[in-house]
């Protein structure tokens, strides 16, 4: 008999399918895992902005459901992928998910990108 393997859990909010606040359900989902270039925050405090209301709507490009909604957050960092240095494990981080945005307060610049995107829901394995 093949021992049962286990997989962390965290707790999340995914959307599944568009449409109110309602549609947002909270369900255990693996633990995310870094990829080259990226860290996982272990969140203390997360927030859904207006961002994650036009998610919802259907109202932001490129959004494949499920997914993980949320670009607000603040925590620790909890693991760092491939070249990341690992200086950055524990430490507390807030997540700014608007860099560059420019100058003019009213619409962002030619150079605007955000650090934070909805994660795609993970499928358990099990």
């Amino acid at each position: 008999m093949e021992a049962a393997r286990y997989i962390p859990l965290m707790k999340a909010i995914i959307l599944r399918e568009l449409g109110g606040p309602e549609k947002l359900q909270l369900e255990d989902a693996p633990d995310p895992v870094p990829g080259p270039g990226e860290a996982v925050v272990r969140l203390r405090a997360a927030a859904l902005n207006h961002r994650d209301a036009w998610i919802r709507h259907g109202l932001y490009a490129g959004i494949k459901l499920p997914i993980i909604p949320g670009s607000d957050g603040a925590g620790e960092v909890a693991a760092v992928g491939e070249g990341v240095d690992r200086v950055w494990l524990g430490k507390a981080v807030v997540i700014n998910p608007s860099l560059e945005w420019g100058d003019d307060e009213r619409a962002q610049g030619t150079r605007y990108r955000s650090s934070a995107c909805p994660i795609p829901a993970p499928t358990p394995s099990w």
